[in-house]
């Protein structure tokens, strides 16, 4: 596994909070998962724009946008979120879509379970991907909808890192979580490191 991974997010949310804006939150978490991307376009164009030095070296037209897979392998009627975004993404001009990485096979959802010792280990998502053959940029993106604690992020990076280990491997969330506070804004672009420890098999995110 690879140490750690640079993330960026443009969104944030609280899935605990009773704030108006945590509240609303939730409602474009469950927009967005439910691929309603289309209405937030005009809005994450502009905070883009407005983050340009933060976000440049995570979204530029030189990118290879990789959306992270579902829990399970995905078929061709599936909506899948992670893709959707990327989409999005590079009809802004600030990357290219590749769907290399896939699941081999299908875990539990992290979404159906409260604590972090229910879900998915890193090992566990690093032994359900694939990465197929492509020819990268030099700077890799590694797309996702929801980030929570960074396992899955973890995992896919380590996957892709093994099969282009000369690429530069980033990864941007369009969503964060915030689990066990409140939140005054949705829209919160935010720049981090997900660190992996070895010896617990657990990884932490700062912030």
């Amino acid at each position: 596994m690879i140490h750690s991974v640079n993330y960026a997010n443009i969104l944030q949310y609280s899935p605990r909070g009773a704030s108006d804006n945590s509240k609303k939150s939730k409602n474009v978490v469950g927009a967005i998962k439910g691929g309603r991307i289309g209405g937030y376009t005009n809005r994450i164009s502009e905070l883009i724009s407005e983050h340009q030095g933060d976000l440049a070296n995570f979204l530029n037209k030189d990118i290879t946008l990789i959306p992270i897979p579902r829990s399970s392998p995905i078929r061709e009627s599936d909506l899948w979120p992670a893709l959707e975004i990327a989409k999005m993404l590079a009809s802004l001009n600030v990357g290219n879509v590749s769907t290399c990485l896939f699941r081999t096979k299908a875990i539990r959802k992290s979404s159906l379970y409260f604590t972090a010792e229910e879900r998915p280990s890193i090992a566990e998502q690093y032994d359900s991907m694939g990465v197929k053959d492509f020819v990268p940029t030099e700077n890799i993106t590694l797309i996702d909808d929801i980030l929570t604690s960074g396992r899955t992020s973890i995992a896919a990076a380590s996957r892709v890192a093994e099969k282009f280990p000369n690429a530069t491997i980033r990864m941007l969330a369009l969503i964060r979580t915030m689990s066990f506070t409140e939140i005054d804004t949705i829209q919160k672009v935010e720049i981090g490191t997900i660190t992996y420890y070895p010896a617990s098999g657990k990884c932490y995110r700062v912030p």
